[in-house]
């Protein structure tokens, strides 16, 4: 059975930002809400297909309207110990060695 995998703690979208940029060296990097049509147009950009970008952009409607959510809510079992900064640094690695 296929269960949900959470972080260490709930953050927002600012909050995982903020920690990024400071770890990648830009402190001041922010969060920045795209519309759903300029979010499919970035996709497309991006290289992706209209079609992928058209469902992944529906998906991600589906998860801010909350028609897709959580079933058990954060617990002892699917709660993982790794702090989003520990992530972050990874990430900062990856991102500087391009």
């Amino acid at each position: 059975v296929l269960g949900e995998l959470l972080g260490q703690r709930d953050l927002s979208f600012a909050e995982a930002t903020h920690i990024i940029g400071e770890r990648i060296g830009k402190p001041d990097l922010q969060y920045v809400q795209f519309s759903y049509a300029d979010e499919v147009n970035a996709l497309v950009q991006a290289g992706m297909s209209e079609s992928f970008a058209d469902l992944y952009v529906e998906m991600t409607r589906a998860f801010n309207e909350e028609k897709i959510k959580p079933t058990n809510g954060r617990t002892l079992d699917n709660t993982t110990p790794t702090r989003f900064e520990e992530f972050a640094g990874e990430l900062a690695q990856a991102y500087k060695a391009m």
